[in-house]
């Protein structure tokens, strides 16, 4: 349970990080904002959401080398709308099973 608690955090924490980029832009990203979005990208990696975690990388090589940020901003955040969509489902599956076994 507190690992799913610890990538809900995230998943929270990852949106409000990159709707904050959004509006003041990606040249303005602090070393704050790349070591969050590095630690994001290791948590996504170690628990096997490596669509998320591989679209995380690449946000950081475009803001690194100043190209295609906004692309791999907007790949990010669909990346980031499907798998909570499907981390959801998953969960309310789960939750209906747990119930079916009382």
């Amino acid at each position: 349970m507190q690992q799913h608690q610890e990538l809900i955090n995230t998943l929270i924490d990852l949106r409000t990080q990159l709707d904050n980029l959004i509006v003041r832009g990606l040249a303005t990203s602090s070393a704050q904002d790349l070591r969050f979005l590095e630690q994001a990208q290791q948590l996504f990696h170690e628990h096997g959401v490596t669509n998320l975690a591989c679209a995380i990388e690449d946000l950081l090589t475009a803001i690194d080398s100043n190209e295609h940020g906004a692309v791999r901003l907007f790949k990010l955040q669909t990346a980031l709308f499907l798998f909570e969509r499907l981390f959801t489902q998953s969960t309310c599956l789960a939750s209906e099973h747990d119930k079916g076994e009382m």
